[in-house]
């Protein structure tokens, strides 16, 4: 069995590091591949790790902008109603 430094499914761990290696160390004889064990290949998992980062960064920026435009309306709500009360 595979060492426990990840999650642990049936008798297959999962780590950060799905090198080749540990992925052909984990499955043992049953995977003659990377592409056989996960239905992609390295290259490709190690591609959408890159996107997944990009995508992460993107929304953490659109939280920020939305964050901005909450303040922003926030503000301009509090504004007009004092302009209200001033011409009442």
């Amino acid at each position: 069995y595979p060492e426990k430094n990840g999650i642990e499914i049936g008798r297959v761990v999962f780590s950060d590091e799905f090198t080749p290696e540990n992925i052909i160390k984990s499955f043992g004889s049953e995977a003659l591949n990377y592409e056989e064990a996960f239905g992609f290949t390295y290259q490709e998992n190690e591609e959408l790790k890159v996107k997944d980062a990009l995508l992460e960064k993107k929304v953490v920026k659109l939280q920020q902008i939305n964050q901005e435009l909450e303040e922003a309306l926030e503000l301009e709500v509090k504004t007009s109603k004092y302009h209200l009360e001033v011409l009442e």
